[in-house]
């Protein structure tokens, strides 16, 4: 077996603190994530409500020279393409969002990883140092009954 240093112990608190630097970089990054999709959703809501009301509009100017109805037809496919694309970067952002997640559930899966290992080396290292009293207790306590000084 193994005897654990208190070296050894610090280097692996050192380890437990990289792993959190780790997880607190994926938050950041899973919140960067999660602000993108806020907005990506707040740019389709407003893309859709531009493209309802022009079609509102359309709907309302029933009359007009052929130019007229070209040009609204135009806009109005130029919205509902704005719209497309405005839900398709709510979708992009959905993705880059759940991989953040997942990359944040990891990152804390392998802190709780280095934690354990670390308890267990803390552990190893108390069951040493009470081993090394005990040791030394019943040296002594062998030396008075032996009539040792």
């Amino acid at each position: 077996m193994w005897a654990v240093t208190p070296a050894r112990l610090q280097r692996a608190d050192r380890v437990v603190a990289l792993r959190a630097r780790a997880v607190e970089g994926a938050q950041a990054l899973r919140a960067e994530a999660e602000r993108a999709l806020l907005s990506a959703q707040a740019v389709a809501r407003e893309a859709r409500a531009r493209q309802v009301e022009a079609l509102d509009a359309a709907r309302s100017e029933r009359h007009g020279t052929g130019a007229e109805l070209a040009e609204a037809d135009a806009w109005r496919r130029t919205l509902e393409a704005r719209a497309a694309r405005a839900e398709a970067l709510v979708e992009s952002a959905r993705g880059a969002l759940d991989e953040r997640q997942a990359a944040l559930l990891d990152a804390r899966g392998k802190l709780r990883q280095v934690e354990r290992w670390r308890e267990g080396l803390q552990a190893a290292l108390s069951a040493q140092d009470a081993r090394r009293e005990r040791l030394a207790s019943d040296e002594a306590a062998a030396r008075v009954a032996g009539g040792e000084p």
